[in-house]
C-alpha cells in the first residue's frame, strides 16, 4: 500500500494506492513510489484499520483513491463502502483516467457505496496530436460525462 499524507485546504488528505493495474501506460502510474508489482488491495479487515489507525492518528478526514486505475480494481465498491463508515471519514474520492468503459448503473453503485467525487486525469491526452484526435476526444468525453451523471 502506497500511502501519502498531505494537507488540502485545512482537510488532511490520505492518498491510498489501491492497484497497480491501470489501462494506460503512463510512468507515474506504474512506478509511483517503486510499487511496480501491487496488484490490488482488498478491503479486509487489516487494511481497514490500518487506514482507521492512520485517519486517528493524523485526523484525516479526506480519502483519495488512487492506482494505477483505481477502477482496474474489482473490490472498489467495497472498499469505498467500508472506508466511508469510518467515524472521522467526511469524503471518498476517485482519480481516474475515466478510459474504462462504465455503464451508469456502475457510477450509482460507486455513489451508493459513499464516493463523494471523481476527478478525471487528462495528463493522457496527447497534445501534439490534438487536432487529429479531438473528435474521438469529445466524444470519449462526452460519453464519459453521459456514464457518471
Amino acid at each position: 500500500m502506497n500511502i501519502e499524507i498531505d494537507k488540502y485546504f485545512q482537510k488532511s488528505t490520505i492518498r491510498i494506492k489501491i492497484t497497480g493495474e491501470c489501462n494506460m501506460n503512463c510512468p507515474f502510474c506504474h512506478e509511483e513510489g517503486g510499487m511496480t508489482k501491487l496488484s490490488e488491495i482488498y478491503p479486509d479487515k487489516q487494511f481497514v484499520d490500518i487506514v482507521r489507525n492512520l485517519c486517528e492518528k493524523y485526523k484525516v478526514s479526506d480519502i483519495v483513491l488512487t492506482g494505477g486505475e483505481p477502477l482496474c480494481n474489482q473490490y472498489l465498491g467495497e472498499i469505498i463502502y467500508k472506508l466511508k463508515r469510518l467515524n472521522q471519514v467526511e469524503t471518498i474520492r476517485v482519480v481516474t483516467n475515466a478510459f474504462l468503459p462504465k455503464k451508469p448503473e456502475y457510477w450509482k453503485q460507486l455513489k451508493d457505496s459513499g464516493l463523494d467525487s471523481v476527478t478525471i486525469s487528462c495528463h493522457n491526452i496527447d497534445f501534439k496530436d490534438r487536432f487529429k484526435n479531438s473528435v474521438i476526444q469529445i466524444e470519449h468525453y462526452k460519453r464519459t460525462y453521459r456514464n457518471s451523471a
